[in-house]
Formats: C-alpha cells, structure tokens, sequence
C-alpha cells in the first residue's frame, strides 16, 4: 500500500505540474483515502469513468482532463454529482492536462512529434496533438484500467 500524498508529490514532481501554464486545475483535484492500493487511468472524469473506478475498488483515479477548468463552477448538478461520488467513494481525483501532454518522456505531443519525425514529411509539433477525434455519439464507453500497488495482481476493465 501507497501513500496517497507520496503518489501525488511523485507525479508532481515527474510531471512538472506547477511549472506549466494550463487553465484547467492540475494536480491533486479531489483528496480521497490516505492509503492507496488500487489506481484507475482514464482520460476524461465522466460520471461513468469515477463510477467505474469506484465499483473497481479503486482508490485514486489518474486523468488527463480533470473535473475543473478555467473559472470557478459551483458542486452543483452533474459537477456535484461526480465530486460526490468521489467523495463517497473515498476516491482521489489526480489531473494532468499540459503537464502530461508536454512532458519530454511519456508526453501526447512528444509522441506526435517522433512519429511525424518518422515519416517523409517533415513538419514541425504543434502545440496540441492535431488528431481527428469521434464525435461524443461515437466514441466507446470509457475504459479504466486498475493494478495494486504489490505488481502481483493485476485487472483491467472495460466499461
């Protein structure tokens, strides 16, 4: 078992989360149980995502677009909804939105930027990774994938 504050500072630190400008909320996001054991990775923190973490007895879930952007919103509604189940669930909700797509090693931009070094046609990274994506009709549900913390037992799930 893990330290949920030894999961944060090593992925603040990692990721340089205070040294990048965004105007999302990186970081820390929702603070759940001290201990972790479980973690579940997703890329949005949908109602279905935190649920989904939740019923897989996660106890942090790591995403890419957090719950908080730009202004301050009220926990009202659907917003109320999703921190409210975190909170019942005992989960902690980590964000890492430019931090992670800007990072030299694992980042999305760092990724485009080999793949099109690659190829014959030479172009320069763009600032976001210039990929199509589906309309929400079309996109599949969610996909949380969860392991503990001892390596020996691992589960991925798909919702």
């Amino acid at each position: 078992m893990t330290l949920r504050e030894e999961i944060v500072a090593a992925l603040d630190d990692y990721l340089d989360i205070r040294g990048i400008h965004d105007s999302s909320l990186n970081g820390l996001q929702v603070e759940g149980a001290d201990s972790v054991e479980r973690v579940a990775l997703a890329v949005d923190a949908a109602q279905a995502t935190i649920d989904a973490a939740a019923e897989n007895e996660c106890q942090m879930l790591i995403i890419h677009h957090g719950l908080f952007w730009g202004p301050q919103v009220a926990l009202t509604g659907m917003m109320g909804r999703r921190v409210r189940a975190a909170f019942d669930a005992g989960l902690s909700v980590y964000a890492a939105h430019l931090p992670l797509d800007a990072h030299q090693e694992v980042g999305n931009n760092v990724f485009w930027h080999n793949d099109s070094a690659a190829s014959s046609t030479a172009r320069s990274a763009p600032t976001k990774v210039p990929r199509s994506a589906p309309s929400r009709a079309s996109r599949s549900p969610p996909t949380s994938v969860a392991w503990r913390d001892d390596s020996r037992q691992q589960a991925a799930t798909s919702r």
